[in-house]
């Protein structure tokens, strides 16, 4: 248990869960006021998500490597939680709404795409900039409208409706490949 809590404190996650919960509570109480409940619901799971993205960097990486233990299963068990808990924190805060902002299988669906770009964020950009690939894809969708024709059902993909393939397998390739290099490779190292 003491293992637990030191890995905890180590990646900032009670600072990222009230940051978590403070963000998608002010952006909650944004969007009832709000004539576009959308928007906020994907720029709350986006800062969800990203919340916790420096996270996945320890204050070392390279101190990291050198550990004799198996990291490729703990990054990938924070990084699971993690999206749990983003997506656990969207859905408990959207429930005190009537009707919820978006059904619940998007939710699950877009925090696991975002959690996805927030770990290939980590492993390319480094744990500082994690946050940056999520919000800025949540950022695209208030330059360029949702349209489930063409190509733009990828690029669009958060805010297509529940029942869309290109939506669901957008977010399964970013969230599989976001798991699985952030497990192998780990996060890049700050050289700042």
């Amino acid at each position: 248990m003491r293992f637990v809590v030191l890995y905890a404190r180590s990646r900032g996650i009670p600072a990222a869960l009230a940051a978590m919960v403070v963000s998608v509570a002010a952006l909650l109480a944004l969007a009832r006021v709000s004539d576009s409940t959308l928007y906020f619901g994907l720029i709350a799971m986006a800062i969800a998500t990203g919340a916790w993205g420096s996270g996945l960097a320890g204050d070392d990486p390279e101190l990291d490597r050198t550990a004799s233990i198996r990291w490729p299963v703990r990054r990938a068990a924070h990084l699971l939680l993690a999206t749990a808990a983003a997506a656990g924190a969207v859905l408990a805060l959207w429930s005190t709404v009537d009707p919820p902002l978006l059904p619940a299988g998007v939710v699950w669906r877009d925090v696991a795409g975002l959690s996805g770009l927030t770990a290939l964020g980590a492993t390319v950009l480094g744990g500082r900039l994690a946050w940056a690939p999520p919000l800025g894809w949540a950022a695209i969708l208030l330059l360029v409208p949702p349209d489930p024709t063409g190509a733009l059902p990828v690029v669009t993909w958060l805010a297509q409706p529940a029942g869309s393939t290109a939506a669901m397998i957008t977010a399964v390739v970013l969230g599989v490949a976001g798991l699985v290099c952030y497990a192998g490779f780990g996060p890049r190292p700050a050289r700042w």
